[in-house]
């Protein structure tokens, strides 16, 4: 079959003029190398174009995240408190950031914290405190959105062990 094929194509060829001959192979050739400048070399151009500020993005994330494990491993090492010391810390962090729209019970090992109308930003600067220096992560979260300005609902947080 393709004994067939190449012989119909090389009649077709045979039965070109030279002069059209003439000018289809270079425009085939200047094709083909057309395709594989479009496909081969441009997009290797424009990846070393970009190269040096992909470097750079690059350089400022692994920095970041490099920073962020040197705090995470900081928080790590730190000693971690008793639950007394976690509950102190919940009443007073709980009575200078979150008042009066928020009340804590402590029950076993977890504390549940009920928020009325809490301003977003406190309740941010107050989890953000709790994390950090109380090493206390929430571990349920009910909050829904009461007014513009504020947040309700309940947070518990796990204590650490008793000693």
């Amino acid at each position: 079959m393709s004994r067939f094929a190449n012989s119909g194509l090389k009649a077709v060829w045979d039965g070109v003029p030279p002069q059209v001959r003439s000018v289809v192979l270079p425009g085939v050739g200047a094709l083909v190398v057309l395709l594989l400048v479009v496909f081969t070399v441009l997009p290797s151009l424009k990846v070393l174009r970009f190269a040096a500020a992909d470097h750079q993005t690059l350089d400022g994330q692994l920095e970041t995240m490099r920073t962020l494990a040197s705090q995470a491993q900081a928080i790590k090492n730190e000693p971690r408190p008793s639950q007394a010391e976690a509950v102190k810390f919940l009443e007073t962090s709980i009575k200078q950031r979150l008042t009066p729209g928020a009340q804590m019970n402590v029950t076993g090992d977890r504390a549940t914290l009920t928020l009325n109308n809490v301003k977003p930003e406190a309740l941010a600067a107050w989890l953000a405190d709790a994390r950090t220096n109380g090493r206390l992560l929430p571990t349920e979260a009910k909050l829904a959105r009461s007014t513009e300005a504020g947040w309700s609902g309940q947070l518990v947080l796990n204590l650490p062990a008793v000693r």
